[in-house]
């Protein structure tokens, strides 16, 4: 049974305007360019699709409201940085309420074990979370480096350091997360 609403019948509590009209098309294009972008780096940090959706949604939002108020030369460098930091702030707020994700993520072939599986998943998630136990400029940099796969190059023009700066913190890290990975698992969560 096919519906048909007359114009007449059509009824609105406040016709959008021009300007509303022009907002919403410019989200849509943000969403449109650069969401995969957002939830990409989201998802490397977090491991869990549901999450990153969350921080996706949390960082473009912040970016459109704040995107006309800065001077801003590299739109994708600036969110991927945002991604970042949003991406660690909710693994703190998840380790300050004491959840653990039920999902991790594991690049395992399928000729695997399980038990094989299984380390792999407790080592990525023990490394997500030393990656938020790290000083702010040293997560950065090496979810920069090695989630996303940015060149030293890359991360020192997006975060407008030195490249020494870049290679110090990245070795700071490094040695931080060795560290870290090779406590016993009681003694590193604490």
């Amino acid at each position: 049974m096919a519906c048909h609403v007359r114009q007449e019948d059509r009824t609105f509590a406040s016709k959008p305007s021009q300007k509303t009209g022009l907002l919403d098309l410019r989200l849509t294009q943000l969403v449109d360019d650069h969401g995969q972008t957002v939830f990409s780096t989201a998802f490397r940090i977090l491991g869990n699709a549901s999450d990153a959706e969350d921080v996706t949604q949390d960082v473009l939002i912040e970016a459109f409201l704040k995107v006309e108020n800065h001077d801003i030369t590299n739109l994708e460098g600036w969110l991927r940085k945002l991604a970042v930091f949003r991406a660690l702030d909710f693994r703190r707020k998840l380790r300050r309420e004491s959840v653990i994700p039920l999902e991790a993520d594991a690049a395992i072939s399928h000729s695997a074990s399980v038990h094989d599986a299984v380390v792999c998943a407790e080592t990525a998630e023990r490394l997500r979370c030393a990656v938020t136990k790290l000083p702010e400029r040293e997560s950065v940099v090496f979810s920069l480096r090695y989630f996303e796969q940015q060149t030293n190059q890359e991360i020192s023009s997006l975060l407008g350091i030195s490249s020494a700066a870049v290679s110090t913190a990245l070795h700071r890290a490094k040695t931080k997360l060795v560290a870290f990975i090779q406590k016993p698992q009681s003694e590193a969560e604490k």
